[in-house]
């Protein structure tokens, strides 16, 4: 997937290259192993074994549609609701011209919220699946 600017994430789902244009949030939090060794004269130790990554993305486009038009909200329940394989989802993160970031994310939720006084909102959580590679994908 090729970089576009004013995009952080770029996932691909059924064939189509899509990304959030009003939020994208990242958060990366240490997974902890604990222990308590007589060693330790019982004091708890800590060591971190791996990351748990979570990404929500907002307002999100087909960018290969000739007027990159938002994905019908049909097409994000539908992500939402897949399940085994299917919710497994490719994606390249990068920040300006940082190093760029790709993995695979699972679905991890689907939210919208809708008021009379303005557009509704949608968006959908991801979480990394396996690890985060760096380089091109």
């Amino acid at each position: 997937m090729a970089k576009v600017l004013g995009y952080n994430f770029l996932f691909k789902f059924n064939g189509k290259r899509i990304a959030g244009v009003t939020q994208d949030d990242i958060d990366i939090q240490p997974v902890l192993k604990e222990s308590i060794t007589k060693d330790d004269e019982g004091a708890t130790q800590y060591e971190v074994v791996g990351q748990s990554i979570d990404i929500t993305v907002a307002g999100m486009i087909d960018l290969d549609s000739s007027d990159t038009s938002k994905l019908h909200a049909n097409d994000l329940i539908a992500l939402g609701l897949a399940t085994g394989s299917s919710s497994k989802v490719p994606f390249v993160y990068t920040r300006g011209s940082g190093q760029a970031y790709h993995g695979t994310a699972v679905v991890n939720g689907y939210s919208e919220s809708t008021n009379a006084e303005d557009y509704g909102t949608f968006s959908i959580k991801f979480r990394i699946s396996g690890t985060l590679a760096t380089g091109e994908s």
